[in-house]
């Protein structure tokens, strides 16, 4: 049986496992490493960064993987965040892992903090990925994900 080259990618993207990873602009990063591990094992990789253009993935030429999808996401935007999953499922319709390593620095002691800091970090590092798990859940839960 003679096979097309569009058949075939279209088969290696069906079968290929889908990744979505936050937080992966700085280089010595969890989320960048855990990125270029993935792209290397032949994951299709959905890469998240809060600024598409000035980051180290685009920096480092990681973008050459044609299995990496790098997009926008701001995890103190609920809108931002309605518009990423629902763009994902329309386009892959599931994913297999979800790597939730986004973050923020909030420095400095209690007193000096603001109710601002405070906020942006719980955003970025609980609601925002508990808002990710279950706009995803909803859809496994479903049964699309087959």
């Amino acid at each position: 049986m003679k096979i097309s080259l569009w058949e075939l990618r279209r088969w290696i993207k069906k079968t290929r496992k889908i990744a979505v990873i936050t937080g992966c602009s700085k280089e010595d990063g969890v989320g960048y490493n855990t990125a270029k591990i993935l792209l290397e094992q032949d994951y299709e990789v959905i890469a998240t960064v809060r600024d598409v253009e000035n980051n180290d993935l685009v920096r480092n030429e990681i973008t050459k993987f044609e299995n990496l999808n790098l997009q926008t996401l701001d995890l103190c935007s609920a809108d931002s965040i309605k518009l990423f999953i629902e763009g994902v499922l329309s386009q892959y319709n599931y994913i297999d892992v979800l790597i939730n390593n986004a973050a923020n620095v909030a420095i400095g002691s209690t007193e000096t903090l603001t109710q601002e800091d405070l906020l942006t970090t719980f955003q970025t590092k609980v609601f925002g990925p508990v808002a990710l798990i279950q706009g995803f859940l909803r859809n496994y839960n479903s049964g699309f994900h087959c």
